[in-house]
């Protein structure tokens, strides 16, 4: 907008709208109240991140490292991991981040004992372990993690569906898997804040008779089978899908990429939260930057919610002796020691008896 030389602008003088009474006076006479800022009294929540990334297995050299560097470029606390391949299911650290286990499958297609294959987890930052309450692993596909807030429970529900062609090919298998992901689901105690994470190899689509569900934003045009049994797990346990929620284009919604690069990208894996708690998750972004060597690309979850507090342990006051007072009294300080041990403890002991008898405590002094 421009002003004229005058100090006017296109719709009048600049001082028009005060003096016409519609603000009041500006020429009160009396100084002007200072603007003091108001403390919030309720403990003020902080954002966070989740995440969740098939990782295409962790046993590779370097691999560890170079997933913990990704977490802490986009400061992720907890990351929930599909396709580890790991072949034990115990608790280890490293670089301070716990990785809890989920139970190891095996490839027995060639026989024998066969190759470390799926397998989820997760990895929590440690200033989260503490909050950890249960961690258990049904089977190679599946795992689950709660957690406390400040004044909730949230429980991670990590996902490897099988892939969609199994639907027609080995429909068997893809029905227990379902089937074990609903029972899961519904045992989880109805106050708990649940979060559906991983990779569901589910493409949705815009259908509008999903929308409440689903959201504005999907990548896809057509929802698949996985999709389909996706959204009907959602729909059967109040669930509200936030990975298509936010607007995006679609290119930046894309979680994988085809081995076949005619093929191009599909959106296939995904994050759904309890409904009534949808608002706690702020965004949802795929983060192609991500220099970790998978077909997927990790995605970031941002949280807003109060965390577990640690409570502070109260210190055992220490004993202070006034020592300007004794300096004062040090002739009755004098008579009152008998120095009759050669031993430093009881000596030690003595004088500060009577230290503490001639100079009464000091009090501490309380902080303004």
């Amino acid at each position: 907008m421009s002003i004229s030389p005058n100090g006017t602008t296109p719709g009048g003088n600049q001082s028009s709208v005060a003096s016409s009474g519609a603000i009041g006076s500006t020429d009160s006479g009396e100084p002007e109240a200072p603007c003091h800022s108001v403390k919030s009294k309720f403990k003020k929540k902080n954002k966070y991140f989740f995440g969740t990334l098939n990782i295409n297995s962790l046993l590779k050299t370097g691999k560890l490292k170079q997933m913990i560097k990704v977490l802490n470029d986009y400061h992720i606390q907890i990351l929930a991991l599909q396709e580890t391949r790991f072949t034990d299911e115990n608790v280890m650290d490293s670089e301070g981040f716990r990785i809890f286990k989920g139970k190891p499958g095996r490839n027995r297609a060639r026989g024998g004992a066969g190759i470390p294959h799926l397998g989820t987890g997760f990895i929590v930052h440690s200033k989260f372990v503490n909050a950890v309450q249960e961690f258990y692993s049904p089977n190679d596909r599946l795992s689950i993690l709660s957690f406390r807030s400040l004044n909730k429970t949230y429980t991670l529900i990590n996902c490897h569906a099988p892939i969609n062609v199994d639907n027609k090919k080995n429909p068997n298998k893809v029905d227990q898997y379902w089937e074990s992901l609903e029972h899961e689901v519904s045992k989880i105690p109805t106050s708990n804040v649940k979060i559906l994470l991983g990779d569901f190899n589910a493409q949705i689509g815009r259908e509008r008779k999903h929308s409440k569900t689903v959201g504005p934003y999907p990548a896809h045009k057509r929802t698949n089978r996985n999709g389909e049994r996706l959204i009907e797990l959602c729909k059967g346990n109040n669930l509200k899908l936030m990975s298509t929620h936010f607007k995006k284009l679609p290119k930046q919604q894309k979680t994988w990429k085809s081995p076949n690069s005619n093929l191009g990208e599909f959106q296939i894996d995904h994050v759904a939260i309890s409904f009534n708690h949808q608002k706690e998750v702020m965004n949802v972004k795929v983060r192609k930057g991500a220099n970790i060597e998978t077909d997927h690309y990790l995605t970031s979850i941002k949280m807003n919610f109060i965390p577990l507090q640690k409570v502070k342990s109260r210190r055992t006051p220490v004993q202070r002796i006034d020592r300007v007072l004794l300096k004062s009294r040090r002739e009755e300080f004098n008579q009152k020691l008998e120095v009759d041990t050669n031993n430093w403890d009881e000596l030690k002991e003595k004088v500060v008896k009577v230290a503490l008898e001639v100079a009464p405590l000091k009090k501490s002094a309380k902080h303004p």
